[in-house]
């Protein structure tokens, strides 16, 4: 199964003002399960200024794993991160 990061090499980004930004939702993952993540991922340009805050998809040990939902893809994310998003 992919990584959080194996989906970012996959796709690299094609501008230097670009970043990938995730959203999260409860009501997202409440309809599947207590304990499953949902999120959607978008390319936004930091030259438009766009409101975010910032997690870390490789902060953590890469022993402790949990599956999160990437736009209807299974990937695996860092425990920490997992957490993060909960």
């Amino acid at each position: 199964m992919p990584t959080v990061n194996d989906i970012y090499k996959a796709s690299p980004l094609q501008a230097r003002t670009r970043i990938r930004l995730g959203a999260s939702s409860p009501s997202l993952y409440r309809s599947s399960g207590e304990d499953d993540i949902r999120c959607s991922l978008a390319v936004a340009n930091l030259d438009k200024r766009p409101r975010y805050g910032a997690l870390s998809s490789s902060w953590g040990s890469p022993d402790e794993m949990k599956l999160i939902r990437l736009d209807e893809q299974e990937v695996l994310g860092s425990d920490n991160l997992w957490w993060a998003l909960k």
